[in-house]
């Protein structure tokens, strides 16, 4: 195969924030941004196009360093299938005093793969197969025609997993076809039972992110009485600080990470502990968060607490969800703003938890001090 040189993506970013004497058109721009990132062989064709160049998680603390307003500020968001930059730890973003890189699970051997023979990973894994014309579907497993069950029988596909029904992530998979997955340099006898088992815990503590950011930014002004278009509209989607002062790029980043994850169906596989951690920080820092009272000085400012019982761990935070009656502004057939729980099934709940955690919540519930232990750490 050609060489392929080395990759350097430039992760620019034009947004809009408020206008200052020294910036009147509010423009809050980043340029000549540039990652680099590791020498994959031939699969550096791949990278370009999987590297997610809309934006990405260190973009918005470049923001952050450059003293952006995020009360005012359009969301930073990544282009779709972002798998190279999820398989090399490139794309998201990372909770400042967060390590994400090491740790139990960490060394997968998926960015390493066929490096020696110069095929690097991508082309290793989703080319290589048995009739070699199938090789430029590029998949290393066959999609089922079934989804994950919902669980529920009032609240559509998208609703209750946050994903796409026509995404790659909603459907089960039938069997593995990549020759390069079951080698003695890689898994011994992996088949779709454990893949689906993976991927269900994915798409599920992906839910759970999803209720925790919606709880925070799809709510009215003040969550503690109901939605008035006139006296209590909906929070603007385009302030980030409703956690308070300072807050507004951890918000912003664990609403990039959700949008990122969503888009990426993949990368329980790709790069389990990175996607685990992704989610498991943007929980935490969610759901733990207190907002100080002090700030509130008109009776109607982004300070409230919400929902009102604070969580303490990311088990609790998503078990919490199951029986919530705290509630989001939801669209409903044409009518937007109609306030919907903000729930999740037990399913969702136990199976989220024992893939971010390697336990089960009852195992989690006799032993507490697990439950502040990060994904790997365990």
């Amino acid at each position: 195969m050609r060489a392929i040189p080395q990759v350097t993506i430039f992760y620019n970013y034009s947004g809009k924030t408020v206008a200052s004497a020294g910036n009147p058109g509010g423009h809050a721009k980043i340029q000549n941004n540039s990652v680099v990132f590791p020498d994959l062989k031939s699969s550096n064709v791949c990278i370009p196009c999987h590297a997610g160049r809309g934006g990405s998680g260190p973009v918005i603390t470049v923001y952050k360093n450059m003293g952006v307003d995020f009360s005012e500020l359009t969301e930073v968001r990544n282009h779709d299938f972002t798998g190279a930059a999820l398989l090399t730890s490139k794309s998201g973003y990372e909770f400042a005093g967060k390590e994400y890189v090491s740790g139990v699970g960490a060394n997968t051997g998926h960015d390493t793969a066929g490096l020696v023979s110069g095929k690097g990973p991508c082309i290793t894994c989703h080319m290589n197969k048995t009739v070699k014309s199938d090789s430029h579907t590029f998949k290393p497993v066959i999609h089922d025609t079934a989804q994950f069950t919902l669980y529920t029988s009032n609240r559509t596909w998208a609703q209750v997993y946050s994903v796409s029904s026509a995404s790659p992530a909603s459907l089960k998979i039938a069997s593995v076809t990549s020759q390069s997955c079951n080698t003695s340099g890689c898994h011994i006898n992996l088949d779709n039972t454990e893949l689906n088992s993976d991927k269900e815990g994915y798409i599920s503590a992906l839910a759970v992110l999803n209720k925790w950011i919606r709880l925070v930014r799809y709510v009215p002004t003040n969550p503690l009485l109901p939605f008035n278009s006139t006296s209590n509209k909906a929070r603007s989607t385009t302030n980030w600080t409703y956690l308070g002062t300072g807050t507004g790029p951890d918000l912003m980043g664990a609403n990039f990470n959700h949008a990122t994850l969503i888009n990426e169906p993949g990368a329980y596989v790709h790069n389990p502990l990175y996607a685990k951690r992704l989610i498991y920080d943007s929980i935490y820092y969610l759901s733990t968060s207190t907002t100080n009272p002090a700030l509130n000085t008109d009776g109607l400012s982004n300070t409230y607490q919400y929902p009102a019982v604070q969580q303490f761990n990311v088990a609790d935070a998503i078990y919490f969800l199951t029986t919530t009656t705290d509630r989001t502004l939801e669209t409903v057939g044409a009518t937007s703003n109609v306030e919907v729980r903000a729930l999740v099934t037990k399913q969702q709940a136990e199976t989220a938890i024992k893939w971010l955690y390697g336990k089960t919540k009852a195992s989690l519930d006799l032993a507490p001090a697990d439950k502040l232990k990060r994904p790997g750490d365990i």
